[in-house]
């Protein structure tokens, strides 16, 4: 049963993807391409940080792998990054912020996704499955939020530039590269703070994701659209843009999956307190889905309708 659930994670990470991809033409070639690079930054970062960190390898039974990653992995990490970009679009967020929100939208899938598929045996941590996040490092969690945050970083410049200039998109070509550098120094920088405070325990670290996290969230609440009332009734909704459904469902299918997993694997049984969180999570997810809500107007963007399409 445990190669049928590898094998299960391979084709539905396969079908996500090509639907995202699909998804992702409908915007034009540029925001296609963009979503392809995703797949080889998947690879790139994969393959690096297990050369370089040697903190956690994959599985033996999957059957389709590049070097030391199996290809369902980039396959998701497309469909991960795009999502959670799709969604920061949707909420109509400041240019600034989106990366920050691309971040929290990420690392909330691994919260609940990842202390689940290591005790199935898709991939496995260095350290015991009693500490950090249930077993995950916390240098895992910063680390997601660092990977999404570089990628849409320069994703959005990219997309800036080729807007003005359809040549610009060679740009994305190199995204994979730019992306991997900022991630890598991101999270050294992260690792050196903790050094320098003290916090070098895996219950340290996760004070430094922590503190991450809530950095993030209040650069996204701080300029998150406000409702204004005078504009309530001006018909501003319609003009926002719906989130595609392939980002809703594929983010909410990671979920339930690993939810599944959870109950059916016994893992329950080991540690209950984890199911509780991941419905929790769950229903953040939800509430994630549901997009910014009509009629709203960013009072940071002179009375114009924030929602508008990338």
């Amino acid at each position: 049963m445990i190669r049928f659930s590898f094998l299960f994670v391979e084709l539905a990470a396969l079908l996500l993807f090509f639907l995202a991809a699909f998804e992702a033409r409908r915007k034009g070639l540029g925001r296609l391409t963009e979503f392809l690079m995703i797949f080889f930054y998947g690879i790139l970062l994969e393959e690096l940080d297990m050369r370089i960190f040697k903190s956690y390898h994959y599985g033996p039974y999957f059957s389709l792998t590049l070097w030391q990653v199996p290809v369902c992995i980039a396959l998701l990490w497309a469909v991960i990054i795009g999502g959670s970009m799709a969604i920061s679009d949707a909420w109509g967020l400041p240019e600034f912020v989106k990366p920050f929100s691309d971040a929290l939208l990420a690392v909330w899938i691994d919260l609940a996704v990842d202390a689940i598929a290591i005790r199935i045996g898709y991939w496995s941590w260095v350290i015991p499955l009693h500490e950090g996040w249930f077993g995950v490092p916390a240098g895992n969690l910063y680390a997601w939020m660092w990977v999404a945050f570089s990628y849409s970083f320069f994703a959005r410049i990219v997309r800036r530039l080729e807007a003005k200039n359809k040549t610009w998109i060679w740009a994305y070509g190199i995204l994979p590269l730019f992306s991997y550098a900022a991630l890598f120094l991101g999270m050294n920088f992260v690792g050196t703070l903790g050094k320098f405070l003290g916090l070098t325990t895996q219950g340290g670290r996760l004070i430094l994701f922590t503190a991450q996290f809530f950095i993030f969230l209040a650069v996204v609440g701080f300029n998150r659209p406000r409702l204004d009332p005078k504009k309530k009734d001006s018909g501003l909704s319609s003009s926002r843009p719906q989130l595609a459904p392939i980002w809703k469902w594929s983010r909410l299918s990671l979920h339930f999956y690993f939810l599944f997993a959870f109950f059916f694997f016994g893992i329950f049984r080991e540690i209950p307190i984890l199911g509780v969180l991941a419905f929790l999570i769950l229903g953040g997810e939800f509430f994630f889905c549901r997009g910014a809500e009509p009629g709203l107007v960013s009072t940071r963007h002179k009375g114009r309708p924030c929602f508008q399409e990338q």
